[in-house]
């Protein structure tokens, strides 16, 4: 399987639910190819 993520709007260091919302993604992975775009988070 393959993952591609925007990580564009992802802040792991001040915002911990960024890496809880990707792992989350990486566990629900099926196989093939992904596309993870996450939203906006509200800072």
């Amino acid at each position: 399987p393959l993952l591609v993520i925007d990580a564009s709007e992802i802040d792991f260091v001040h915002v911990p639910e960024d890496l809880d919302n990707l792992v989350a993604q990486i566990r629900n992975m099926e196989g093939g190819t992904q596309y993870y775009v996450p939203l906006a988070s509200r800072r």
